[in-house]
This record gives structure tokens, C-alpha cells and sequence, in this order.
């Protein structure tokens, strides 16, 4: 793999990492990965500092040449003409030729780059003539600038042409563009209604917070950290605020200072940063500490010695990273819409987000503090950052995507825009991500059209990053009744996007088939093909069918007994249920049992009863009689909201009971899935005993056989087009199970055979593979 450079510009340090949008900086960009080196060329918006040239990290490299003494000068002076407003930054495109040596250096830098980033928009202007055609070029878009900049200053006559020339800038940087990451969809949302930004620019790359630090020790660090306080400190709760002095960060510390701490005596209030120090007087409350700007080391100490966190923002833009370190910290975080903005749309599942108006907080906060965070809540917090707003993550995933992008540059390919749910907790959504890298693989443009996130909290940081996301129609996975399209907003989509066919990702839990007919006339009235793949066509009728026929759209199935159902009609297409391709072989089965390795029977799906999860866990009981060391390693996401249900205790306590602690391991997070695949590739046999269904197809199928791994199996009409390669067990029974595991575990020619057939299955029905059919078949390629 060739090296990649990528050089990234700004007009502020990285390190100390403090305030937002140094820690994005050092956050995105600290390990982009192995083989891509990235320059950071900033500077200094004060006088006094000395040039400087480190390694931040083994993979970022940071350059810092200082302004000079005329450009503080000129900048002092427009400051002084803006009622004393800093606005060295709006003026940089203009005043930056007084430093000289600080584009010299940046344009020896941008040179030999693969990819320039222009991080905020200031730095674009005066070196946009310097770019060079093969370069990809990126806008990383800490906030929507002309929103932002007009809101802080509109209130000066005087500073109209600044703030012309900031939409200017902005907007000509845009156009320039081939990517631009936003923090959320808000500002998403923002550049299309304002700048008319083209959707398939526009990605997700959101603030976060390191997560590895705490990673399995978090409970031990916070009780280090509390056992470090002062003795009469230890017995009172103490509630944490972080910030500088920003204007929207004071207002905060404002209400804490007036309202909550006086209403709430018994707690400590400690504010971490600049932003208290405007706020301490005589008359400040007793329970309200200060403690100005503190390092990293400190900064950690104190949130971890905290019990919970607030954030009770009421202005301002773009996301609070704040937040991402209190949940880092193992602190729930008390905050408004405005403080939750881009993180979470209402109170989270587990309580980690607690969402509340102004008038409410301090009921909130009393309430909150009433008892003591269990740990399992705090731990929730953790995981909901390394899930969703992990840098580590977010870096890596931004680097696999620049290292694409410079390889296969979307201009004039044919864009398709497809429907489904997205970024969530849904089996379809994870199949639908990896249909559009298969489309995107063979050649398309791909936007997603998603559904809105009311209700849903986010499965994580990867899709939005990966992709273009719209969002227009509600799914409601609760009642499964109100769910509906927008068709405004789907006809925006169309508009904006102009697809060459459009996917629709069907299933009676998301829409009617009405609604699917009626955005298939949408889409027919442009002349837009419409394919509409059926994941759940067993509550279809031949009718039905044809209306969606009428519509123009074109069914996809997963098998010919389907299509034999519905009456083979016109509108047809069968398409086996495609695997997620991959190298691998396998578990090698002459070595699966050498010396004292164990035999390890493997399990992938939802924990949910269908799965037959109890019915894996009974038969691993009845093997380890004659297999002593065998395993099961299961990867089964609980849905959020369902971690108390009664069937996943049911078979956690049947482990329990049966003392099967160290031969069973159930991973019940939403793992990534090449993590999955490969966990499930170590396996000697993979087991999915379904419940009778009539879907179309198993994506859990599809996993384990891209793993190259024997599948055992149901005999569930979900797994008929799999017949073949499979063992198929009758009865449904621990018993029957086991007895075939035994079966394969003993014979490796049997065992070896069924894992060439999953090989070979695999590497002939991919997403790609699919994906190029459609595409043809839409007379598209």
C-alpha cells in the first residue's frame, strides 16, 4: 500500500489540545492510519510565540509558524474598529499576506500532498491557486461559518463587509470542494438550504473524545480519583461544567452560578476552565469552584472525581465536545436541545443523555443526584462515546475514506439514491450500508435517503462517515404503525441528487406498499428507474406486486420459491441474499484440534428468542460430555431498550446455572462486522437454529458464510436457498443439534467440505456482484 499525504491547514496550534476545535484537530487527525502521514501547518492568533515543528503523535505531524509583528498589528487594529471583537480569523484570507513565512511553509507542504484539508475556510483564499488537480480536497467544516459569524457580529454596522466576505469564502470553498465533513446533520442540512452543496459531497465526521485511556478500568480510575479529594469533599455530590470563556459557554456558567447551584446547596458545582473566572465574586455561591484552565492530567482528575455532569447550553453552534468527556468519564450528562445538538435528539435509552428544558433542569439535577450512579450506568456512558464518538474510530474510518477517494474520485459517475433505514439498530440498515460500498464498488455515486433518527439513537460513527445521508421519512419501530415518508422531502432528494435509479429497501415493518407505490411514482414521473428489494415479501400479495408494477418499480427477491409465490411476475428479479466478501478461508481444519486447542462452535444474530440462542446454549451443555474444552462464542447484538428482556436473562442464567462461564462468551454489543467475520472465521462450525419464518433470506447466514465457516442450521424456510451448503438439522432440538455437531466435529472431510462450499459461495455472490446486477439490469452500467 502506497503512502499517503495528507496536509491539513489552519490558523490556530494543535497542541495544548484545549477548547473544541484544537481537540478536533488533534482528534481526527492523530492516526489517519498506518500508511498516511499527515503535516499540520497552523500558526499562532497571539503574539510571542516561537516557530515549532513536532511529532504530536507517531502519525501527525505539527507545524506552527507564528504571525508576524504587521499582521497583530492590522488585526489589532480591526478589532479595535469592531468594538474590541478578535476577528483575526474572518480577516486571515486578507491579512495573512503580512506573514509571508507562514505561506511559504504551507505551500511547501500542500506540494507533494495527496490530499489538502482546509480545516475552517480561512486558510482557502489565499492559497487556492496553489492547488493541484490531482489532489483531493476536503473542507473540514468545524461549524457552518456564515451562520455562526453573522450571529456573533451582526449586531456592528461596521463589520457587514467582514461578514460579506466570510459567505464568500465559505461559499467558494464549498464549490471547490470534492468533500466536506460536518460535525452533524444540522450543519448538513445547513450547507444544502444556504449553499445549495450537492448531497454527495456532504459526510458526517463528528466531534468525539479518547476512549482508550478508560477503556476496562474506568471504575477503578474513578474511585482513584475520588479517594484524592479532600476528606469533606468525598461525602458531598459534586456536578462538573467545562468550558472556556466563549460567549455561549459564560451564558452557561451564568445559570449555574444564579440558578443552580444556590437552588441545589448540597452539591458542589466545580467549573472547569476559563469560564469561570469571570464569574467568581463575593457574591458567588459557597458551593461554586473555579479552577481556572488546567492540563490534561487535571482536567481528567476532575471529571473522573465528579458523580454527574451539566451542560446547560442555550446558545451556540456546532456540537459540544465537552460532552464527549463527561461520558468518557463515566458522567451522565444533564443538558438542553441546545447542549445535546448533534449528539442526541431526546434523553437517551440508559439515561447517559438527559435532555431537559430550562425550566426543568433543576428538578432534573435534584433528581439525579438523589442516589448514587450505579456502575453499570457509568460504564453505559463509556460505551456510548466508544460507539458513537471515539477519535480513535472516527480517525481511522476518516483515513480509510480520504485513501478511497484519492483512488476513485466520484465525478461522472452515476449517482443512485436508495431508501432504508440507516445508521441504527437494524439488521437491514447494517445490509443496506454494505449494498451501497457494493454499488459505490461497481462504479456508482450512492446517497442514502434515511430515515429520520426520532427515537432511534445512532448504532455508530462509520455509515454517515462512509457516505452521503438525506434523511425524510420516519420509521417507527415502536408501535410499527406511524411510520410515513415525506414526499417533499424525497423529491428534494431526486432533485438534488439526480439518481439514475433508485433503491428502495422494502419491509412491512417500515412502510406500506402503498407508500412504496406512491415514491415510486415519484420517481417514475422523472423517468428514474425503481428497484425495490423485499426482505420480508411473505405478507405480499400477487397484487400487490403488480400495483407496485403500475408504480414502475422493479421487486427484487432472495429466491425462486418467493418469486414462485408472488406468480412470477413481470416485475420480478430474483437475487440471492449477497455476502459480505472477504479473504477468508476459514479455521484450517487439519489443525483445529491439535495439542489442547478446543473445538469452538460459533453464533451471529440479534439476541432475540427467533435465534434460537437457548437452543445453541442447551446443546454446547450436551457436548461438553464428550468435548470437555469446547466454546461457544456468540456475537449477539441486544437492541437498546431490550438489555432487560426476559429472554436474554433467560439464557445469561442458563450459563450461569449450568456453570458454563468459561466456555461460553456472548458479545451482546453492535460489534463491526469484519470484526464479526473474523471472530466467526476461527470457528470450527457456526450454529443458527431459527424459529420457522418465512423471509426471503438470513443475512446471519450470509455473515457465516463469508467467514468460510461450516454452517449448521434450521430447517426454516429463511435458509431454503441455502440448502446445499448447509447442514440442515431436523427436529429443532438441543438434542438434534448436537448430535450433528458431534457429528462434523468428528469428521474433518465432512467439515472441510462444507467449509469449501461456503467459500466458494462466497466469493460468487457478493455485494459487488449484486450491485453490478442491478445496476445492469436498470440498464444503468
Amino acid at each position: 500500500m502506497q503512502e499517503l499525504k495528507v496536509v491539513v491547514l489552519d490558523m490556530q496550534p494543535i497542541t495544548p489540545a484545549v477548547g473544541g476545535g484544537r481537540q478536533r484537530l488533534l482528534g481526527l487527525y492523530h492516526h489517519l492510519g498506518d500508511k498516511i502521514k499527515a503535516v499540520y501547518v497552523g500558526t499562532y492568533d497571539w503574539p510571542g510565540e516561537s516557530a515549532r515543528d513536532h511529532q504530536v503523535t507517531p502519525h501527525l505531524r505539527e507545524i506552527c509558524i507564528p504571525l508576524s509583528d504587521a499582521h497583530h498589528r492590522a488585526a489589532k487594529e480591526t478589532g479595535e474598529r469592531m468594538a474590541g471583537r478578535g476577528m483575526i480569523d474572518i480577516e486571515f484570507p486578507e491579512q495573512v499576506s503580512l506573514s509571508p513565512e507562514y505561506l511559504t511553509v504551507a505551500r511547501r507542504e500542500m506540494d507533494d500532498a495527496d490530499v489538502v484539508i482546509f480545516s475552517h475556510p480561512w486558510c482557502y483564499p489565499p492559497l487556492a491557486n496553489d492547488l493541484k488537480a490531482h489532489q483531493l480536497v476536503v473542507y473540514d467544516a468545524h461549524n457552518v461559518e456564515s451562520v455562526l459569524r453573522v450571529s456573533l457580529h451582526d449586531d456592528l454596522p461596521q463589520a457587514a463587509p467582514l461578514l460579506e466576505g466570510v459567505v464568500a469564502t465559505e461559499a467558494a470553498l464549498l464549490a471547490r470542494s470534492d468533500l466536506v465533513y460536518c460535525c452533524s446533520g444540522e450543519e448538513v442540512a445547513l450547507f444544502q438550504e444556504i449553499f445549495e452543496v450537492p448531497p454527495g459531497k456532504l459526510r458526517i465526521a463528528p466531534n468525539g473524545t479518547f476512549t482508550q485511556r478508560f477503556k476496562n478500568d474506568l471504575i477503578r480510575q474513578r474511585a482513584e480519583a475520588r479517594a484524592a479529594l479532600p476528606a469533606q469533599e468525598t461525602i458531598r455530590k459534586r456536578v462538573v461544567f467545562m468550558g472556556s470563556q466563549y460567549g455561549p459557554n459564560a451564558e452557561a456558567g451564568r445559570f449555574i452560578v444564579d440558578e443552580l447551584a444556590p437552588r441545589v446547596p448540597s452539591a458542589t458545582f466545580v467549573l472547569i476552565g476559563g469560564v469561570g473566572e469571570s464569574l467568581m465574586s463575593a457574591a458567588t455561591p459557597k458551593n461554586v469552584v473555579c479552577t481556572g484552565i488546567v492540563d490534561d492530567e487535571q482536567k481528567w482528575a476532575l471529571l473522573l472525581s465528579a458523580d454527574v455532569a451539566v451542560n446547560p447550553m442555550f446558545s451556540g453552534a456546532g456540537t459540544n465536545v465537552k460532552m464527549f468527556d463527561f461520558l468518557a468519564a463515566g458522567l451522565p450528562v444533564l443538558t438542553t436541545t441546545v447542549g445535546a445538538r448533534g449528539i442526541a435528539g431526546e434523553t437517551t435509552g440508559k439515561g447517559e443523555i438527559v435532555v431537559e428544558s430550562r425550566d426543568s433542569l433543576v428538578a432534573a439535577l435534584v433528581d439525579l443526584l438523589v442516589e448514587d450512579i450505579p456502575d453499570d450506568k457509568r460504564l453505559a456512558c463509556l460505551a456510548l462515546v466508544e460507539r458513537r464518538f471515539s477519535w480513535e474510530v472516527i480517525s481511522k474510518g476518516l483515513g480509510d475514506q480520504l485513501r478511497y477517494y484519492v483512488a476513485h474520485r466520484a465525478e461522472g459517475r452515476p449517482s443512485v439514491l436508495m431508501l432504508s433505514t440507516w445508521g441504527v439498530a437494524c439488521g437491514i440498515a447494517e445490509h443496506a450500508q454494505y449494498f451501497a460500498e457494493g454499488l459505490r464498488d461497481a462504479g456508482a455515486n450512492v446517497v442514502i435517503f434515511g430515515n429520520l433518527l426520532l427515537g432511534h439513537e445512532p448504532s455508530g460513527v462509520l455509515p454517515e462517515l462512509r457516505f452521503p445521508v438525506m434523511r425524510g421519512w420516519h420509521w417507527d419501530n415502536r408501535t410499527w404503525s406511524t411510520s410515513r415518508v415525506d414526499l417533499g422531502a424525497f423529491n428534494a432528494a431526486l432533485s438534488a441528487v439526480k439518481p439514475v435509479i433508485v433503491v428502495l429497501q422494502h419491509h412491512t415493518g417500515f412502510m406500506s406498499v402503498g407508500d412504496y407505490a406512491q415514491i415510486a411514482q415519484e420517481a417514475q414521473k422523472r423517468g428514474v428507474p425503481v428497484v425495490i428489494e423485499c426482505h420480508d415479501s411473505a405478507h405480499l400479495q400477487s397484487g400487490e406486486v403488480a400495483l407496485l408494477g403500475e408504480a414502475g418499480a422493479q421487486l427484487i427477491v432472495h429466491s425462486e420459491r418467493e418469486a414462485q409465490r408472488l406468480g412470477n411476475l413481470d416485475n420480478i428479479l430474483v437475487l440471492l441474499h449477497p455476502v459480505r466478501s472477504g479473504n477468508h478461508a476459514g479455521k484450517c481444519v487439519e489443525a483445529a484440534n491439535e495439542g489442547d486447542a478446543p473445538f469452538v462452535v460459533g453464533g451471529f444474530g440479534f439476541f432475540r428468542e427467533y435465534k434460537g440462542i437457548d437452543i445453541t446454549l442447551e446443546a454446547v451443555k450436551l457436548l461438553h460430555r464428550k468435548y470437555p474444552n469446547l466454546q461457544y462464542r456468540g456475537w449477539h447484538a441486544v437492541y437498546p431498550g431490550e438489555e432487560q428482556s426476559v429472554y436474554v436473562h433467560q439464557c445469561l442464567d442458563f450459563v450461569k446455572k449450568q456453570q458454563l462461564e468459561q466456555s461460553v462468551f456472548i458479545d451482546t454489543s453492535f460489534a463491526d462486522i469484519d470484526e464479526i467475520i473474523d471472530g466467526l472465521s476461527e470457528c470450527d462450525v457456526v450454529v443458527l437454529p431459527y424459529a420457522p419464518s418465512n423471509e426471503g433470506a438470513s443475512g446471519a447466514a450470509n455473515i457465516a458464510l463469508a467467514a468460510g465457516v461450516p454452517l449448521v442450521v434450521s430447517d426454516s424456510r429463511i435458509f431454503s436457498s441455502l440448502s446445499h451448503l448447509a447442514k440442515v438439522v431436523q427436529p429443532r432440538t438441543a438434542h438434534a443439534f448436537a448430535e450433528v455437531i458431534a457429528e462434523l466435529l468428528d469428521d474433518d472431510a465432512k467439515r472441510q467440505g462444507l467449509a469449501d462450499k461456503a467459500r466458494n459461495w462466497a466469493e460468487s455472490n457478493s455485494y459487488i456482484a449484486m450491485a453490478r446486477k442491478v445496476l445492469a439490469h436498470s440498464s444503468v452500467a
